[in-house]
């Protein structure tokens, strides 16, 4: 009998143990399940966060891409007015050569008649000389 009691006792024992071990299990899996599913809910969130972000940086760099393609255009545009500009202003310059060149010529030629002038004033003032010499 004492064998039976004791066999019982540890059977009990055990059972109690078994039961005691189902029931951390069960709390483990429970607690494991719920820390997927925060897991799970995390990386969803993490995902759409991301999904976001690419397509808020795709709109961004296409935008830049386009900011970037206007700056070109413009550059270009500036470097093209810059060189007109240049060129225009060597025409100016050799323009401005020229006109220096045609008034340099023009006194030349305004002393040679104010020369002229004179002489001719000096001539005509002997003539003159000789009509009134011819007259008396």
């Amino acid at each position: 009998i004492e064998h039976r009691v004791s066999s019982t006792d540890a059977n009990r024992e055990l059972e109690l143990r078994i039961l005691a071990e189902q029931e951390l299990r069960f709390s483990e899996v429970t607690s494991l399940s719920q820390r997927c599913s925060t897991l799970q809910r995390e990386r969803d969130q993490l995902q759409a966060s991301l999904s976001n972000d690419v397509a808020r940086l795709s709109v961004q760099l296409e935008e830049d891409k386009r900011k970037m393609e206007e700056c070109e255009v413009l550059r270009s545009e500036a470097e093209a007015k810059q060189q007109a500009s240049d060129a225009l202003t060597q025409d100016q310059a050799e323009e401005l050569k020229q006109c220096k060149a045609v008034v340099d010529e023009m006194m030349c030629k305004r002393k040679e008649h104010t020369d002229l002038v004179s002489s001719q004033e000096q001539e005509l003032q002997k003539c003159r000389g000789v009509i009134n010499q011819l007259k008396s």
